[in-house]
């Protein structure tokens, strides 16, 4: 109050005065940029986990389309008569199917197989995760390998990033460490993955049951078997 009567009477201000002027100053401007930081990184925040959100909805329309046709399609040839049918396989020691040089170690492969009309195989689907460009300090993702008429695979395409841990069970009465289960025997299928968010790691579980169309995917609880 002082300062500001001197100001109006034209009388100067002492320079301790004016270190208290802009003390507070530096007060008001430093509360107000932490304010501003804090409604930042919580937009921040937001943001990456619609994003992880997002991601998670992608990855669940990726596989639960893919397998409701595969498994659909076995299902209509097991009533036809058909036998032998694999339409799901995860990659193991002694699958038919190489698993790919660069997926990223303990994440499981896994291959979804399409059937024609006749029952013969008529193409396949083989999702890994692997780092963009095989680097290692590049983020990881969803990739896709579409076989080819003559055989073998195409180049793998990246279909989802900032993915991890995927986890993927064939199911009979359980889903255990079964890795191929004829039609017959399917129950369902189960994947787990993680998508990658700063504040951590978001779960997400898919199960598309086997032999019952036109059904939704549904999410389990993860105590569910």
């Amino acid at each position: 109050m002082k300062l500001l009567a001197n100001m109006r009477s034209g009388h100067g201000f002492s320079l301790l005065e004016l270190l208290l002027v802009i003390a507070s100053g530096a007060v008001i401007s430093g509360s107000l940029l932490q304010v501003y930081l804090y409604g930042h990184q919580d937009r921040l925040r937001q943001l990456e986990r619609q994003q992880s959100l997002d991601t998670s909805t992608v990855v669940r329309r990726i596989f639960g389309e893919d397998l409701r046709l595969a498994l659909d399609m076995a299902e209509a040839l097991a009533r036809a008569g058909a036998t032998g049918l694999v339409p799901v396989e995860k990659w193991h020691a002694g699958a038919s199917f190489s698993r790919p040089s660069t997926a990223v170690s303990g994440s499981d492969v896994v291959i979804v197989r399409h059937y024609s009309v006749t029952g013969l195989f008529e193409s396949s689907n083989l999702y890994y995760l692997a780092h963009r460009g095989g680097r290692r300090d590049q983020p990881a993702g969803l990739y896709l390998r579409r076989s080819r008429p003559e055989g073998g695979f195409y180049r793998g395409e990246e279909l989802v990033t900032g993915l991890s841990d995927l986890k993927v069970a064939v199911c009979q009465r359980r889903c255990d460490s079964a890795s191929r289960v004829e039609h017959g025997n399917l129950t369902a299928v189960r994947i787990r993955y993680r998508v990658a968010e700063d504040s951590g790691l978001m779960r997400g579980l898919l199960t598309v049951p086997a032999g019952i169309s036109d059904t939704e995917p549904a999410v389990l609880n993860e105590s569910s078997p």
